[in-house]
């Protein structure tokens, strides 16, 4: 029985997320290989933490910058904190507009969290008052499927392709980099997007 609350959902995953996930999740652990350079002092936020394998990179990769991890699942934050990644701010509430102030960031990352957001439009929005005018967002998520079953799969584990995630943030915001790979013989896509705020 699949939980039909995000909450309820992560609550059972928590404990085994990270050890279910590497073989599905794909490019996650090269999410480095488009980490911008950041001066000494520059703040980074990692959107959706999750269990924090991002903010665990981004904490080795930015030892002199200030990180800040969100995520609404105490029980993911939980799993996050094991990691012993000193001095980062945890904030265990839904992302919005609010939960920062405006031109906070010079690096937003988002990994695998976007296609879970229903608000998506406002999710957007947020990222766009929070980034720094010179800032950088970084996404790895799922693209797309020809495949209805899957996609209808998907959306019982809180997943949705039908939000169109990169056309939108190809309209939000200016696309740097762009790099989309194919899964499992093409069941489905995935795409990393580094883009900076329109001028």
């Amino acid at each position: 029985m699949i939980p039909t609350t995000l909450q309820e959902y992560y609550k059972l995953h928590a404990p085994i997320y990270d050890i279910t996930r590497w073989g599905f999740l794909f490019g996650r652990n090269q999410i480095y290989n488009h980490f911008p350079e950041l001066p000494s002092g520059s703040r980074i936020l990692d959107l959706g933490c999750g269990t924090g394998k991002i903010t665990s990179i981004l904490h080795t990769s930015y030892p002199e910058c200030s990180i800040s991890a969100i995520d609404p699942s105490p029980e993911m934050l939980h799993q996050a904190k094991q990691k012993n990644l000193h001095e980062v701010q945890w904030f265990n509430e839904h992302y919005s507009i609010d939960s920062f102030q405006t031109n906070t960031f010079d690096l937003i990352t988002a990994s695998y969290c976007l296609t879970m957001m229903e608000d998506l439009e406002q999710i957007l929005e947020a990222i766009t008052r929070h980034l720094t005018p010179d800032g950088i967002l970084l996404v790895v998520d799922f693209d797309e499927t020809p495949y209805k079953w899957f996609a209808n799969w998907m959306a019982k584990n809180h997943v949705h392709f039908n939000y169109w995630l990169f056309e939108k943030l190809e309209h939000h915001f200016n696309v740097l980099e762009k790099d989309t790979r194919k899964a499992f013989g093409g069941l489905y896509s995935y795409s990393t997007i580094k883009a900076c705020l329109r001028k």
